[in-house]
């Protein structure tokens, strides 16, 4: 795995090769190797939205939205999708 790019490493080149499940566990194996862990809420937003769901992400300052943006544009960039979001 390189160091400089270790989620792109995990991530299957071939689009369409993950189910979201999958996707989820191999974000969730990146976000392990950097020490963190997700709160439940971003779990279940980044399966949500691995799934094609819209989802609205209300939660304070410092609870890891941007972590939950991160997974979808990777999974945006496996699937080679379109994508647009707002961050407010």
């Amino acid at each position: 795995m390189s160091a400089a790019y270790p989620l792109a490493d995990r991530i299957p080149p071939t689009p369409g090769a993950c189910a979201p499940e999958e996707l989820l566990d191999l974000f969730l194996g990146h976000v392990r190797g950097l020490g963190l862990e997700l709160y439940g809420a971003q779990e279940q937003a980044i399966l949500e939205l691995l799934s094609g769901n819209n989802v609205i992400l209300a939660t304070p300052t410092g609870s890891g939205k941007s972590l939950v943006a991160l997974a979808l544009r990777r999974a945006v960039v496996e699937s080679d999708r379109y994508s647009r979001g707002i961050v407010l």
